[in-house]
């Protein structure tokens, strides 16, 4: 039994929508690169929570951590009906939800099927922007925010934050909603790595010789 389901909703529902990743998304990709092979998919239908098994969770990490896979969406539908054809087991209670995109949060069925399952979430809060300036979000994003924001701080087992700075910001509101806050760390994004170096090549100087020869015949003419 894995000790993770990792909740991909959102990164699914992207996906299939042909929609590039945004900032947020790359995160809830970094998890699953990390967490992956220890975990679950979860992917919530309406009203329905669908867990899949170790296989079919393997093969929905796998296509979403392809960015170069164009077209997945045929495969993506195919897990998902055979999902929805077949029984379902939940995760051992126990077992840590993550959510590391905010997804579903705003919904009030999050935290009954939380409890339902008897899974312990661990949420990743980006920032709190929505909230304390809704001037640069969409119409209606700022209470969405909010009752993500209080779903976490009420049901949450433990948050992740991104920053000192959004550590603050969180702990501000849970005091302002008289909210208590549950265990934090704090866990900075990291650039992905980068490439080796690579060697220098030995035409080099042949290209700076014929740069050379083409600068001198620009200021002959």
């Amino acid at each position: 039994m894995r000790e993770f389901t990792i909740d991909i909703t959102r990164l699914v529902g992207r996906r299939l929508k042909g929609r590039q990743p945004t900032g947020v998304d790359r995160v809830g990709l970094a998890y699953v690169a990390h967490f992956g092979s220890r975990a679950t998919a979860l992917i919530r239908l309406r009203s329905r929570w669908l867990f899949f098994s170790d296989r079919d969770s393997d093969r929905l990490f796998e296509l979403l951590l392809n960015l170069s896979d164009g077209a997945p969406s045929g495969t993506l539908w195919m897990l998902l009906r055979h999902a929805l054809g077949s029984v379902q087991r939940a995760p051992a209670r126990g077992t840590v939800l993550i959510n590391a995109v905010h997804s579903g949060l705003e919904r009030a069925d999050y935290a009954q099927r939380l409890h339902q399952f008897g899974l312990r979430g661990v949420f990743f809060v980006h920032d709190l922007i929505p909230i304390t300036h809704p001037q640069y979000s969409r119409a209606g994003e700022g209470e969405r925010h909010r009752r993500r924001i209080d779903t976490a701080l009420r049901h949450a087992h433990a948050l992740i934050v991104n920053s000192a700075d959004t550590l603050q910001v969180l702990q501000a509101h849970a005091r302002r909603a008289g909210l208590g806050l549950p265990p934090c760390q704090i866990a900075p994004l990291a650039p992905p790595r980068l490439p080796p170096p690579q060697p220098r090549a030995k035409h080099w100087p042949a290209l700076r010789v014929a740069r050379r020869t083409v600068c001198t015949s620009c200021r002959e003419n």
